[in-house]
């Protein structure tokens, strides 16, 4: 009598459940999935071990006193990407799980029920979103007209143009309409020194130079 005792507790303790994964991950946080994959393993000292059923229970405490959801008993062999229907789960809220497994010598396990995940936001949450971005700084408005007024400065009226192309200095055309545009007097134009000059003064200096020698 004693034998068959400890034959049959030998027999219970045998079968084992562990390696409960979420989305294949272990207690992983920020799970956006509504039906996320379930996994664990089985373990026993028998030979010839099958899974034949299990059941997952879900609570929203570790005593997993509130349960949920609850599977019920699914005749299966599957302990890997397993899906539950009629699953609803809530954004940012943490979930902890438990399985319970029948093989087919007859023997049941149960998980230790420390397994959890935690789901993110998930399709709620993302009202009035914005992408992260550099604040605008005060006065950027002005700035932008600055430059821009700037920029219209610096194009060459259509006389101007004319003036460039039948040879007239490019230099000189532009220091004359900028002066006009900056209002500068006619005096202080003629003091800009230009290409043509320059180069007057250097060919000048030369033939000086020459006919001393």
């Amino acid at each position: 009598m004693g034998a068959c005792a400890v034959l049959c507790s030998l027999t219970a303790n045998a079968l084992s459940v562990g390696m409960l994964r979420t989305q294949y991950l272990e207690n992983p946080v920020g799970i956006d999935v509504a039906a996320p994959a379930f996994c664990w393993q089985i373990e026993s000292d028998v030979r010839s071990t099958l899974q034949q059923s299990y059941r997952i229970e879900m609570a929203t405490d570790k005593g997993m006193s509130a349960i949920v959801y609850d599977s019920g008993i699914v005749e299966s062999a599957e302990s890997a990407g397993v899906t539950l229907e009629g699953l609803n789960l809530q954004p940012s809220t943490r979930y902890y799980w438990r399985v319970t497994v029948t093989d087919n010598h007859g023997s049941t396990a149960v998980s230790d029920g420390k397994a959890f995940f935690e789901t993110g936001l998930m399709d709620s949450g993302w009202g009035g979103a914005e992408w992260i971005k550099a604040a605008s700084p005060k006065g950027a408005a002005s700035r932008i007209n600055v430059i821009s007024a700037m920029r219209h400065r610096w194009c060459l009226p259509m006389e101007a143009q004319t003036a460039i192309s039948c040879g007239q200095s490019i230099l000189t055309t532009v220091i004359t309409h900028w002066c006009g545009a900056m209002s500068i007097p006619a005096a202080r134009i003629r003091s800009f020194p230009t290409h043509e000059s320059t180069l007057s003064q250097k060919n000048s200096f030369s033939a000086t130079k020459g006919a001393s020698v």
